[in-house]
């Protein structure tokens, strides 16, 4: 861990200690986000392998799910990340969070996109 974006003090039994930041116990957020997108990537696979008949049409749908699912699991995990800089501390939501909501729209109207799309072919 190079403690590049650490996490919260807290004191679950898995907590990291950054030695070069403090020695406070802190939420291993690094590897919160690399297990999210390893479950992320099962999923996306799963439904390709298993549900692949359902999308023929357009890859939208894939594109869409890895933008929607990697962008909110970011919304989610940024409350257990330190704000980067001060001015974060007054705002409901931090950067991240802020960055990653356009993409989690883009996300939903791509896999929305593509549903219509495949209803309106299967309407033919």
């Amino acid at each position: 861990m190079n403690s590049e974006i650490i996490g919260r003090p807290t004191d679950l039994p898995w907590a990291f200690i950054f030695t070069q930041v403090d020695d406070l116990p802190r939420h291993p957020s690094q590897l919160y986000e690399s297990l999210c997108y390893f479950i992320i990537f099962l999923i996306a696979y799963s439904i390709y392998k298993y549900k692949r008949h359902l999308f023929k049409i357009g890859s939208y749908f894939y594109f869409g799910l890895s933008i929607f699912a990697i962008f909110f699991v970011r919304l989610l995990l940024e409350y257990t990340k330190e704000n980067q800089k001060g001015f974060e501390d007054s705002l409901f939501f931090n950067m991240g969070q802020l960055l990653s909501i356009p993409f989690i729209l883009i996300g939903i109207i791509l896999i929305v996109r593509n549903v219509m799309i495949i209803r309106k072919k299967g309407n033919k």
